[in-house]
Protein backbone atom coordinates (compact mmCIF):
# COMPACT_ATOMS: atom_id res chain seq x y z
CA UNK A 1 0.00 0.00 0.00
CA UNK A 2 2.86 2.27 0.75
CA UNK A 3 4.21 1.95 -2.63
CA UNK A 4 1.13 2.27 -3.99
CA UNK A 5 0.90 5.39 -2.47
CA UNK A 6 4.38 6.92 -3.37
CA UNK A 7 3.76 5.85 -6.88
CA UNK A 8 0.35 7.63 -7.10
CA UNK A 9 2.09 10.91 -5.21
CA UNK A 10 4.92 10.70 -8.13
CA UNK A 11 2.64 10.34 -11.23
CA UNK A 12 0.60 13.68 -9.41
CA UNK A 13 3.57 15.28 -8.79
CA UNK A 14 4.75 14.57 -12.49
CA UNK A 15 1.35 15.38 -13.75
CA UNK A 16 1.66 18.72 -12.10
CA UNK A 17 5.29 19.78 -13.14
CA UNK A 18 4.29 18.88 -16.88
CA UNK A 19 1.15 21.35 -16.40
CA UNK A 20 4.08 24.29 -14.85
CA UNK A 21 6.60 23.88 -17.15
CA UNK A 22 4.20 24.04 -20.33
CA UNK A 23 3.18 27.55 -19.46
CA UNK A 24 5.81 28.57 -17.68
CA UNK A 25 9.24 31.16 -18.93
CA UNK A 26 12.30 31.67 -16.99
CA UNK A 27 14.46 34.12 -18.79
CA UNK A 28 17.47 34.30 -17.28
CA UNK A 29 20.22 37.26 -17.65
CA UNK A 30 23.64 37.72 -17.52
CA UNK A 31 24.65 41.42 -17.78
CA UNK A 32 28.75 42.60 -18.36
CA UNK A 33 28.91 46.32 -17.03
CA UNK A 34 27.09 46.06 -14.08
CA UNK A 35 27.14 44.02 -11.13
CA UNK A 36 23.88 45.54 -9.46
CA UNK A 37 20.85 46.95 -10.16
CA UNK A 38 17.32 46.02 -11.07
CA UNK A 39 15.73 44.19 -14.02
CA UNK A 40 12.05 44.93 -14.88
CA UNK A 41 9.99 42.83 -17.58
CA UNK A 42 6.57 44.50 -18.74
CA UNK A 43 4.04 43.21 -21.93
CA UNK A 44 0.38 42.57 -21.76
CA UNK A 45 -1.69 39.21 -22.02
CA UNK A 46 -5.25 38.36 -22.71
CA UNK A 47 -7.44 36.47 -20.51
CA UNK A 48 -11.30 36.17 -21.25
CA UNK A 49 -11.34 39.42 -23.92
CA UNK A 50 -9.59 41.54 -21.79
CA UNK A 51 -5.46 42.83 -21.90
CA UNK A 52 -3.70 43.03 -18.67
CA UNK A 53 -0.50 44.75 -17.77
CA UNK A 54 2.24 42.60 -16.36
CA UNK A 55 5.25 44.07 -14.64
CA UNK A 56 7.79 41.66 -13.17
CA UNK A 57 10.97 43.48 -10.99
CA UNK A 58 14.11 41.13 -9.55
CA UNK A 59 17.33 42.48 -8.48
CA UNK A 60 20.08 42.04 -10.38
CA UNK A 61 23.09 40.21 -8.02
CA UNK A 62 27.27 40.38 -9.61
CA UNK A 63 25.91 40.97 -13.53
CA UNK A 64 22.70 37.94 -13.28
CA UNK A 65 19.10 38.01 -12.45
CA UNK A 66 15.98 35.52 -12.53
CA UNK A 67 12.46 36.01 -14.42
CA UNK A 68 9.31 33.82 -13.87
CA UNK A 69 6.34 33.90 -14.92
CA UNK A 70 3.30 31.99 -16.77
CA UNK A 71 2.03 32.85 -20.37
CA UNK A 72 0.01 30.73 -22.84
CA UNK A 73 1.83 31.79 -25.74
CA UNK A 74 4.24 34.07 -27.27
CA UNK A 75 4.49 37.91 -26.43
CA UNK A 76 6.19 40.93 -27.07
CA UNK A 77 7.97 42.33 -23.98
CA UNK A 78 10.20 45.03 -22.69
CA UNK A 79 13.29 44.33 -20.46
CA UNK A 80 14.44 46.85 -18.89
CA UNK A 81 17.95 46.95 -17.22
CA UNK A 82 18.26 50.17 -15.34
CA UNK A 83 17.80 52.53 -17.68
CA UNK A 84 18.58 50.44 -21.04
CA UNK A 85 15.68 49.20 -22.35
CA UNK A 86 15.43 46.17 -25.11
CA UNK A 87 12.17 44.63 -27.14
CA UNK A 88 12.39 40.50 -26.55
CA UNK A 89 10.04 38.05 -28.10
CA UNK A 90 9.51 36.19 -25.06
CA UNK A 91 7.79 32.08 -25.04
CA UNK A 92 6.91 29.93 -22.35
CA UNK A 93 10.45 28.29 -22.33
CA UNK A 94 13.58 28.81 -20.64
CA UNK A 95 15.47 31.56 -22.18
CA UNK A 96 19.07 33.70 -22.19
CA UNK A 97 19.50 36.86 -22.70
CA UNK A 98 23.19 38.53 -22.97
CA UNK A 99 23.85 41.81 -22.40
CA UNK A 100 26.95 44.23 -22.41
CA UNK A 101 26.42 47.54 -21.18
CA UNK A 102 28.93 49.42 -23.22
CA UNK A 103 26.90 47.98 -26.58
CA UNK A 104 23.57 47.65 -25.42
CA UNK A 105 22.51 47.71 -29.14
CA UNK A 106 23.89 44.38 -29.58
CA UNK A 107 21.61 42.33 -26.95
CA UNK A 108 20.80 38.78 -27.79
CA UNK A 109 18.21 36.46 -26.86
CA UNK A 110 18.53 32.73 -26.44
CA UNK A 111 15.66 30.15 -26.70
CA UNK A 112 12.96 32.09 -28.13
CA UNK A 113 11.89 31.06 -31.59
CA UNK A 114 9.96 34.03 -31.78
CA UNK A 115 12.85 36.01 -31.25
CA UNK A 116 15.03 33.93 -33.43
CA UNK A 117 12.71 34.75 -36.61
CA UNK A 118 12.74 38.71 -35.21
CA UNK A 119 16.17 38.71 -35.07
CA UNK A 120 16.68 36.89 -38.73
CA UNK A 121 14.26 39.41 -40.63
CA UNK A 122 15.94 42.45 -38.91
CA UNK A 123 19.00 40.96 -40.46
CA UNK A 124 17.20 40.54 -44.26
CA UNK A 125 16.05 44.04 -43.44
CA UNK A 126 19.19 45.89 -42.68
CA UNK A 127 20.58 47.11 -45.90
CA UNK A 128 17.16 48.49 -46.74
CA UNK A 129 16.94 50.45 -43.41
CA UNK A 130 20.26 51.69 -43.96
CA UNK A 131 19.50 52.60 -47.43
CA UNK A 132 16.09 54.41 -46.02
CA UNK A 133 18.14 56.21 -43.35
CA UNK A 134 20.49 57.51 -46.11
CA UNK A 135 17.80 58.91 -48.00
CA UNK A 136 16.36 60.33 -45.66
CA UNK A 137 19.50 62.16 -44.65
CA UNK A 138 19.44 63.45 -48.22
CA UNK A 139 16.17 65.08 -48.06
CA UNK A 140 16.58 66.77 -44.80
CA UNK A 141 19.68 68.09 -46.20
CA UNK A 142 18.03 69.26 -49.18
CA UNK A 143 14.89 70.41 -47.43
CA UNK A 144 17.23 72.79 -44.86
CA UNK A 145 18.81 74.58 -48.06
CA UNK A 146 15.20 75.19 -49.06
CA UNK A 147 14.12 76.56 -45.99
CA UNK A 148 16.96 78.83 -46.06
CA UNK A 149 15.92 80.52 -49.37
CA UNK A 150 13.40 83.20 -50.52
CA UNK A 151 10.21 81.61 -51.71
CA UNK A 152 10.99 83.54 -55.23
CA UNK A 153 14.49 81.78 -55.51
CA UNK A 154 14.98 80.65 -58.67
CA UNK A 155 17.73 78.15 -57.64
CA UNK A 156 14.84 76.41 -55.45
CA UNK A 157 13.34 74.33 -58.81
CA UNK A 158 16.56 71.52 -59.08
CA UNK A 159 16.56 71.19 -55.17
CA UNK A 160 13.02 70.48 -55.04
CA UNK A 161 13.64 68.19 -57.95
CA UNK A 162 16.43 66.81 -56.00
CA UNK A 163 13.99 65.67 -53.08
CA UNK A 164 11.31 64.72 -55.33
CA UNK A 165 13.98 62.36 -56.94
CA UNK A 166 14.93 61.56 -53.47
CA UNK A 167 11.15 60.35 -52.39
CA UNK A 168 10.72 58.13 -55.37
CA UNK A 169 13.96 56.74 -54.40
CA UNK A 170 12.22 55.81 -50.90
CA UNK A 171 9.41 54.61 -52.15
CA UNK A 172 10.95 51.74 -54.41
CA UNK A 173 12.87 50.89 -51.05
CA UNK A 174 9.92 50.76 -48.89
CA UNK A 175 8.51 48.53 -52.02
CA UNK A 176 11.37 46.41 -51.82
CA UNK A 177 11.60 45.74 -47.86
CA UNK A 178 8.13 45.39 -48.22
CA UNK A 179 8.33 42.57 -50.36
CA UNK A 180 10.72 41.24 -48.44
CA UNK A 181 8.34 41.06 -45.37
CA UNK A 182 5.69 39.49 -47.25
CA UNK A 183 7.76 36.50 -48.80
CA UNK A 184 9.20 35.76 -45.28
CA UNK A 185 5.45 35.35 -43.51
CA UNK A 186 4.11 33.58 -46.28
CA UNK A 187 7.37 30.65 -46.48
CA UNK A 188 7.24 31.02 -42.37
CA UNK A 189 3.87 29.70 -41.54
CA UNK A 190 4.61 28.29 -38.69
CA UNK A 191 6.14 31.59 -37.29
CA UNK A 192 4.10 34.19 -35.29
CA UNK A 193 6.75 37.07 -35.41
CA UNK A 194 5.16 38.88 -38.39
CA UNK A 195 2.22 39.49 -36.17
CA UNK A 196 3.47 39.62 -32.77
CA UNK A 197 5.54 42.22 -34.19
CA UNK A 198 2.39 44.34 -36.23
CA UNK A 199 5.18 44.09 -39.24
CA UNK A 200 1.86 42.95 -41.15
CA UNK A 201 -0.40 45.50 -40.10
CA UNK A 202 1.90 47.92 -40.82
CA UNK A 203 2.08 47.16 -44.15
CA UNK A 204 -1.27 47.55 -44.47
CA UNK A 205 -1.40 50.67 -43.35
CA UNK A 206 1.18 52.15 -45.36
CA UNK A 207 -1.08 50.11 -48.37
CA UNK A 208 2.45 47.91 -49.39
CA UNK A 209 -0.23 45.06 -48.60
CA UNK A 210 -3.46 45.04 -49.99
CA UNK A 211 -6.85 43.09 -48.29
CA UNK A 212 -6.34 40.11 -50.29
CA UNK A 213 -2.97 39.13 -50.25
CA UNK A 214 -3.15 40.31 -46.46
CA UNK A 215 -5.68 37.49 -46.62
CA UNK A 216 -3.65 34.94 -48.64
CA UNK A 217 -0.73 35.69 -45.82
CA UNK A 218 -2.91 35.27 -42.77
CA UNK A 219 -4.96 32.22 -43.52
CA UNK A 220 -1.20 30.36 -44.71
CA UNK A 221 -0.45 30.09 -41.34
CA UNK A 222 -0.72 27.34 -38.89
CA UNK A 223 -3.77 27.38 -37.26
CA UNK A 224 -1.92 27.32 -33.90
CA UNK A 225 -0.61 30.99 -34.75
CA UNK A 226 -3.73 32.22 -35.81
CA UNK A 227 -5.26 31.08 -32.38
CA UNK A 228 -2.89 33.13 -30.51
CA UNK A 229 -4.57 36.77 -29.16
CA UNK A 230 -2.40 39.10 -31.57
CA UNK A 231 -3.42 36.78 -34.57
CA UNK A 232 -7.10 37.06 -33.21
CA UNK A 233 -6.44 41.02 -33.34
CA UNK A 234 -5.15 41.47 -36.45
CA UNK A 235 -7.86 38.90 -38.22
CA UNK A 236 -10.50 41.04 -36.62
CA UNK A 237 -8.58 44.48 -38.04
CA UNK A 238 -8.47 42.26 -41.75
CA UNK A 239 -12.14 41.50 -41.44
CA UNK A 240 -12.92 44.87 -40.57
CA UNK A 241 -11.16 46.37 -43.91
CA UNK A 242 -12.62 43.39 -45.72
CA UNK A 243 -16.47 43.87 -44.75
CA UNK A 244 -16.10 47.85 -45.49
CA UNK A 245 -14.80 47.71 -49.04
CA UNK A 246 -16.99 49.72 -51.43
CA UNK A 247 -20.30 47.89 -52.98
CA UNK A 248 -20.21 45.90 -49.63
CA UNK A 249 -23.17 46.11 -47.15
CA UNK A 250 -21.87 48.12 -44.01
CA UNK A 251 -21.35 46.33 -40.97
CA UNK A 252 -24.94 46.76 -38.79
CA UNK A 253 -24.08 47.77 -35.11
CA UNK A 254 -26.73 48.71 -32.52
CA UNK A 255 -25.30 50.96 -29.82
CA UNK A 256 -26.71 54.21 -27.68
CA UNK A 257 -26.71 57.82 -28.68
CA UNK A 258 -25.20 60.63 -26.94
CA UNK A 259 -29.07 60.77 -24.99
CA UNK A 260 -29.01 57.19 -24.38
CA UNK A 261 -31.91 56.61 -27.07
CA UNK A 262 -30.99 52.90 -29.23
CA UNK A 263 -29.51 53.49 -32.56
CA UNK A 264 -28.81 50.94 -35.20
CA UNK A 265 -26.99 51.38 -38.66
CA UNK A 266 -30.42 48.97 -40.18
CA UNK A 267 -33.16 51.53 -38.55
CA UNK A 268 -31.68 53.72 -41.17
CA UNK A 269 -32.34 51.87 -44.60
CA UNK A 270 -33.98 53.73 -46.72
CA UNK A 271 -32.00 56.62 -46.48
CA UNK A 272 -28.11 57.37 -47.53
CA UNK A 273 -25.94 57.41 -44.13
CA UNK A 274 -22.62 59.48 -43.88
CA UNK A 275 -20.57 57.30 -40.99
CA UNK A 276 -18.29 60.46 -39.52
CA UNK A 277 -15.61 58.71 -37.52
CA UNK A 278 -14.08 61.79 -35.02
CA UNK A 279 -13.14 62.48 -31.55
CA UNK A 280 -13.15 65.81 -29.62
CA UNK A 281 -8.98 65.44 -29.46
CA UNK A 282 -8.90 64.98 -33.54
CA UNK A 283 -7.80 68.21 -35.27
CA UNK A 284 -8.32 66.63 -38.54
CA UNK A 285 -11.61 65.46 -37.39
CA UNK A 286 -12.47 69.28 -36.58
CA UNK A 287 -11.32 70.81 -39.55
CA UNK A 288 -14.21 68.73 -41.53
CA UNK A 289 -16.84 69.23 -39.48
CA UNK A 290 -18.12 72.64 -41.25
CA UNK A 291 -17.78 70.72 -44.96
CA UNK A 292 -19.91 67.77 -42.97
CA UNK A 293 -22.04 70.46 -41.80
CA UNK A 294 -22.35 72.25 -45.59
CA UNK A 295 -22.97 68.31 -46.83
CA UNK A 296 -26.13 67.73 -44.82
CA UNK A 297 -27.96 71.21 -45.23
CA UNK A 298 -27.68 70.38 -48.60
CA UNK A 299 -28.62 67.53 -49.30
CA UNK A 300 -31.04 66.05 -46.01
CA UNK A 301 -34.32 66.95 -47.38
CA UNK A 302 -32.78 64.37 -50.11
CA UNK A 303 -32.71 61.85 -47.21
CA UNK A 304 -29.00 61.87 -46.51
CA UNK A 305 -28.31 61.29 -42.62
CA UNK A 306 -24.90 61.98 -40.82
CA UNK A 307 -24.19 59.60 -37.56
CA UNK A 308 -20.98 60.89 -35.39
CA UNK A 309 -18.94 57.98 -34.26
CA UNK A 310 -16.92 59.06 -31.70
CA UNK A 311 -13.41 57.59 -30.57
CA UNK A 312 -13.50 59.59 -26.78
CA UNK A 313 -13.21 57.75 -24.12
CA UNK A 314 -14.65 60.81 -21.80
CA UNK A 315 -17.83 61.21 -21.69
CA UNK A 316 -17.51 64.68 -20.38
CA UNK A 317 -15.05 65.88 -23.33
CA UNK A 318 -17.49 64.12 -26.07
CA UNK A 319 -20.36 66.12 -24.65
CA UNK A 320 -18.49 69.30 -24.56
CA UNK A 321 -17.44 69.24 -28.34
CA UNK A 322 -20.55 67.99 -29.83
CA UNK A 323 -21.29 71.70 -27.92
CA UNK A 324 -18.78 73.24 -28.80
CA UNK A 325 -18.89 72.40 -32.83
CA UNK A 326 -22.74 72.59 -32.78
CA UNK A 327 -22.95 69.10 -34.56
CA UNK A 328 -26.14 67.88 -31.68
CA UNK A 329 -28.58 68.18 -34.44
CA UNK A 330 -27.40 64.97 -36.25
CA UNK A 331 -27.30 61.59 -34.20
CA UNK A 332 -23.91 60.91 -32.20
CA UNK A 333 -22.79 57.89 -30.42
CA UNK A 334 -19.44 56.15 -29.08
CA UNK A 335 -17.52 53.82 -31.22
CA UNK A 336 -17.70 51.18 -28.00
CA UNK A 337 -20.83 50.06 -25.81
CA UNK A 338 -19.47 49.76 -22.73
CA UNK A 339 -16.72 53.16 -22.34
CA UNK A 340 -15.32 52.07 -18.76
CA UNK A 341 -14.90 48.19 -19.70
CA UNK A 342 -13.00 49.90 -22.64
CA UNK A 343 -10.86 52.14 -20.54
CA UNK A 344 -10.04 48.51 -18.94
CA UNK A 345 -8.91 47.09 -22.15
CA UNK A 346 -11.63 44.75 -22.70
CA UNK A 347 -12.89 43.63 -25.79
CA UNK A 348 -16.19 43.46 -27.11
CA UNK A 349 -16.58 41.88 -31.04
CA UNK A 350 -19.68 43.43 -30.81
CA UNK A 351 -18.29 47.25 -30.63
CA UNK A 352 -17.85 49.38 -33.71
CA UNK A 353 -14.72 50.16 -33.11
CA UNK A 354 -14.02 46.15 -34.07
CA UNK A 355 -16.35 46.61 -37.16
CA UNK A 356 -14.51 49.19 -39.20
CA UNK A 357 -11.20 49.68 -39.95
CA UNK A 358 -10.71 52.61 -37.43
CA UNK A 359 -7.17 51.23 -36.44
CA UNK A 360 -6.28 53.03 -39.74
CA UNK A 361 -6.74 56.51 -38.10
CA UNK A 362 -9.73 59.15 -37.93
CA UNK A 363 -11.30 60.98 -39.27
CA UNK A 364 -12.67 58.36 -41.84
CA UNK A 365 -16.19 58.79 -43.87
CA UNK A 366 -18.18 56.36 -45.19
CA UNK A 367 -20.58 56.83 -47.66
CA UNK A 368 -23.58 54.44 -47.32
CA UNK A 369 -26.86 53.96 -49.75
CA UNK A 370 -29.98 53.33 -49.20
CA UNK A 371 -30.02 49.40 -49.72
CA UNK A 372 -26.88 49.37 -47.19
CA UNK A 373 -23.99 49.13 -49.51
CA UNK A 374 -20.77 51.15 -49.11
CA UNK A 375 -20.61 53.85 -52.19
CA UNK A 376 -17.00 55.27 -50.94
CA UNK A 377 -14.74 55.63 -48.16
CA UNK A 378 -12.24 58.54 -46.73
CA UNK A 379 -9.69 58.34 -44.92
CA UNK A 380 -8.54 61.75 -43.34
CA UNK A 381 -9.41 64.89 -44.52
CA UNK A 382 -8.20 67.44 -46.71
CA UNK A 383 -9.48 69.88 -49.22
CA UNK A 384 -9.10 68.05 -52.04
CA UNK A 385 -10.73 64.72 -50.11
CA UNK A 386 -13.47 67.14 -49.52
CA UNK A 387 -13.80 67.84 -53.34
CA UNK A 388 -14.20 64.09 -54.03
CA UNK A 389 -17.12 64.02 -51.75
CA UNK A 390 -18.85 67.19 -53.21
CA UNK A 391 -18.34 65.13 -56.83
CA UNK A 392 -19.59 62.15 -54.97
CA UNK A 393 -23.17 63.69 -53.36
CA UNK A 394 -23.33 65.86 -56.48
CA UNK A 395 -23.85 61.96 -58.81
CA UNK A 396 -26.11 61.04 -56.64
CA UNK A 397 -28.15 63.86 -55.47
CA UNK A 398 -27.80 65.75 -58.85
CA UNK A 399 -26.69 69.08 -57.77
Amino acid sequence: MKIITILIATILLTSNYASYAQNNYILQGKIKGITTGSAELSYQICNNNKWDDIKKEVEIINGKFVIEGFIDEPIDAILKINDTEALLFIEPTVMDFFLNTAHPENYVLKGSQTHNDYTHLNTELKKYVKISNDINDSINFYKNILDSRDKINQTRAPILNKIELFNKQQKTNDYARAEIIKKFAFTHKDSYEPILSNILYFLMSMEYLCVDSARIIFDNFDEKIRSYSVSIVFNTYLKSKENTQEGKFAPDFKTKDVNDKSVALSDYKGQYVLLDFWASWCTGCIKGIPHIKELKEKYQNKGLKVIGVTSDRSKEDWIKAIEKYKISDWTQIMNVQDIEKAKQYYINYEDIKQKYPLRDGIPLYILIDKEGKIIKKWNGYSEESGKVMDEVMKGIFGY
